[in-house]
């Protein structure tokens, strides 16, 4: 508990420290950014809005195949309702909240807490191995990474299998066990399907932030495999910087540093507008989500006859 609150202390801190710097990157070079946002494409923001939509579709799916693998039924509506309703627990420090809005949604529709577990740290064990290898292969084969793509194959080769049933599975049922939980064990036919729609989920991620990074000329002469590979590894890179929330801060400059040769404070803001994008989906998402939530509401088993 005591090194949880010391965890929560620092991402408040870094988080303080981080939009401080932004600040002053912002009115320091202001000159600098204005450069880079002169002939801004309106249309390309507009369909990265669009676009980020379908990412909340493909992770309420992701949920819901792990729940029927754990035999618990979840209707593709239901899982993306969930998905929309607790996404602005992005925003709060700490790493578990939007898996925990979730899945506090999902239990009061009668889902067990076991398979909910389970959903949520496969989805993050797939997430980091997605991206970092995924990233890493990309920028290894179009010469970006040192290294090549040999060796890059063969870290992917070695996080798909951490990510699998027979290694992750086992030791996610462990600590369940530990906590008192009984788990369903999810086949690797399920385990595939789990990894085919994450690979989509982190794919059209990529395409929609590099829809993005197109409104600004500055990317014009970026090929789409070195912003997709880009994109992806410094967003894995994110994920591995526990004292970040969202990777703030650590996903901008390394992607920054990875595409661009200098500017990197700039080129980093830059970047770090696409999380505006993201910031309007998610409120949009969410204030639907609310407006249609009688919807999704089980009904009172003890209704009160006020005649």
């Amino acid at each position: 508990m005591n090194r949880r609150k010391a965890l929560n202390g620092l991402r408040i801190i870094y988080l303080a420290v981080a939009a401080a710097l932004i600040s002053w990157t912002i009115f320091a070079r202001w000159g600098e950014l204005s450069r880079l946002l002169d002939g801004t494409r309106l249309a390309w923001l507009a369909a990265s809005l669009v676009m980020s939509f379908g990412m909340l579709g493909l992770s309420g799916a992701l949920w819901r195949h792990l729940l029927i693998a754990q035999g618990e039924p979840v209707a593709l509506s239901t899982a993306v309702h969930s998905t929309a309703r607790a996404v602005l627990a992005r925003y709060v420090p700490g790493s578990i909240w939007f898996a925990l809005g979730r899945a506090t949604l999902l239990s009061r529709l009668g889902v067990g807490a076991g398979p909910l577990t389970v959903t949520a740290a496969t989805e993050i064990v797939l997430s980091v191995a997605t991206t970092v290898a995924g990233g890493a292969i990309l920028l290894g084969l179009v010469g970006a990474f040192p290294g090549g793509a040999l060796w890059m194959v063969g870290a992917a080769i070695v996080l798909a299998a951490a990510a699998s049933p027979a290694v992750a599975g086992r030791a996610i049922a462990f600590v369940a066990a530990k906590r008192g939980a009984q788990m369903a064990k999810i086949s690797w036919r399920s385990y595939l399907g789990a990894v085919g729609i994450s690979v989509a989920f982190w794919t059209w991620s990529a395409l929609t932030f590099t829809t993005y990074l197109r409104a600004f000329p500055l990317a014009d002469g970026i090929g789409i495999a070195t912003l997709i590979g880009g994109f992806l590894f410094a967003w894995g890179v994110g994920f591995l910087a526990i004292f970040a929330p969202q990777g703030i801060g650590v996903f901008e400059v390394t992607l920054a540093a990875i595409l661009f040769d200098g500017g990197l404070s700039e080129t980093a803001v830059l970047i770090g507008g696409y999380r505006l994008i993201t910031l309007v989906r998610d409120a949009i998402a969410t204030g639907l989500a609310e407006a249609t939530a009688p919807r999704f509401t089980p009904p009172d088993p003890f209704p009160t006859d006020n005649h």
